[in-house]
This record gives structure tokens, sequence and C-alpha cells, in this order.
């Protein structure tokens, strides 16, 4: 009897294990100006738009176990609306969970995921994404902008406004941005290109690459890497700049200030303006004009 107990037991369990996939189709109506909040407890998530006047959810998840899978439920006030999913099972097995939403042009985006990527299309509104384990993908964004991700890379084009991105674990890209940066990484490279606005960039564990649009101002700060910096042609710095792990390099005109070497840098570019301060202890600092 025990042993057709144990095996009836056993069979449940490799029954369980089959990955299932339960599917969530929804739609409300809303209209543009509005906020879109996702509230996911794991999976992939990915944004897209369209010309209708509502949000739009297909979603799966699947599960191992005796787990369940995700329960998903949009609502919506005419203008915002809100999804959110909870586990469909008591035992907390492992899940898997992905969830495409449209949205109109016109909309702003609130969203949090517990484990997965998260890729958003342009929207003409301001986005606040958030994730424990995968990259950040944006394509554009009118208004602030915060990422951040303990477990992947973030990569941001074309927004006008002031852009905030946080990784724990890779680099970070930004291009085209309106507005100023602040960008912090653990382990990996930072890149902001094509900026018109002040850039503040720390990383432990890469080099910084940064080309202003405007007139440069910030702080670049590595404990892993060298510091790049492209200036406009004809506007103004005031240059702070050291490195501990390599030497300074520069093709721009810099008015010298003080006692320099190779590993320090203190003067104005074209006469002066606002503050850049560049600080490396793994690697060389090279100025460039555009």
């Amino acid at each position: 009897m025990t042993k057709l107990w144990l095996a009836a037991l056993c069979a449940g369990f490799a029954l369980g294990a089959s990955a299932r996939a339960d599917e969530y189709r929804e739609s409300v109506a809303v209209r543009a100006g509005g906020t879109l909040e996702v509230d996911l407890p794991m999976g992939a998530l990915e944004i897209e738009t369209h010309d209708e006047n509502s949000v739009d959810v297909e979603a799966s998840s699947g599960a191992g176990g005796w787990s369940g899978g995700l329960e998903f439920t949009l609502s919506g006030d005419g203008t915002n609306a809100k999804l959110v999913a909870r586990s469909g099972g008591w035992f907390s097995g492992w899940k898997t969970a992905r969830a495409r939403v449209r949205v109109p042009e016109q909309y702003s985006l609130e969203l949090e995921t517990g484990g997965g990527s998260i890729e958003i299309e342009a929207v003409e509104g301001s986005v606040r994404a958030q994730t424990s384990g995968g990259g950040i993908g944006l394509e554009g964004a009118v208004g602030p902008v915060e990422l951040t991700t303990s477990g992947g890379p973030i990569r941001v084009e074309d927004v006008e406004g002031d852009t905030v991105l946080r990784t724990s674990g890779g680099g970070i890209t930004a291009s085209d941005i309106e507005g100023n940066v602040e960008a912090r990484s653990s382990g990996g490279p930072i890149r902001v290109h094509d900026v018109e606005g002040r850039v503040s960039a720390r990383t432990s564990g890469g080099g910084i690459s940064v080309r202003f649009e405007s007139a440069p101002a910030g702080e670049l700060r590595t404990s892993g890497g060298g510091i790049e910096v492209e200036f406009p042609e004809g506007l103004g710095a005031e240059l702070d700049a050291r490195t501990s792990g390599g030497d300074i390099e520069t093709d721009v005109p810099v008015t010298l200030l003080g006692k320099q070497s190779e590993s320090t840098l203190n003067g104005k570019l074209n006469g002066g303006g606002p503050r850049v301060v560049l600080r490396s202890s793994g690697g060389d600092i090279r100025l460039r004009k555009m």
C-alpha cells in the first residue's frame, strides 16, 4: 500500500511539473494623457503603442509543481489603466510569465516586475520602470524617465526630459537626450551620446563615454575603466580631470590653471563655463572635439 501511495504521489508531481500556459486577453477604454500602471510578481513586459483609445493586454503564464500560473486583472477608470497579477496557486514554485500591452501614444507608464525584461516603444509621456531580473529598453519618451534594474543592461534613446538610469548588473547606453542624465552602474560601462544637459555618471565596472550636444557640464567617475568626453566646438567649460590609472590626452584647446601633470588637468575650455569633473582610477582620460 505504501509503495502504491508513493508511486501515485510521484506521478502527481510529474504531472504537475509539466509546464502549463494560461492565456489572458482583455481591453479597457481610456483617453490619451492617462497612465498605465503595471505590477507583476515576475515576467517579461512589452509595451507597444497603437492608434486606439484603449489599453489592450495579451498575457500568458506557465508554472511548475503545484504553484499554478499567474492570474491577471486589467482595470480602468476611463483615463488610466492598471494591470496586476498574483499567484494562482498555494505553493511557491517556479513560474514564468509574459505580458504585451498596447497603449495610446500619448500615455505615461509606471511599470514594475519582479523578474523579467522590459521593452518599451516610444511614448509621448513620462516613464518609470523597475525590474529585479532583466534588461530595460526604451525607444523614446516625452517627460521624465526613471529606469532601474538589479540584473541587466539599460538602453534608452530619444528622450525629452530628465533621465535617471540605475543598474547593478550591466552597462548603460543612452542617446539623443534633451535633459539632464544621471547614470549609475555597478557592473558595466556607461555610454551617453548626443545629450543636451548635465551628465552625472558613475560606474565600478567599466569605462565612461559622453558626447555633449550643448554646453558641457557634469561629473563622471569610474573605478573600472577610462573616460572619453567629446565637446561641441566653441562651447566653454571649466575642466577638473584626474586619473590614478593612466594618462590624460586632449585635442581640445585648454587654458591651463595651476600645477599640471600627465594624470592631472585643470583649466578652461574656450574661456570657461560650467564645471566638468572627471575621475578615473582604472584608465586614461581622453578629451576630444566633435
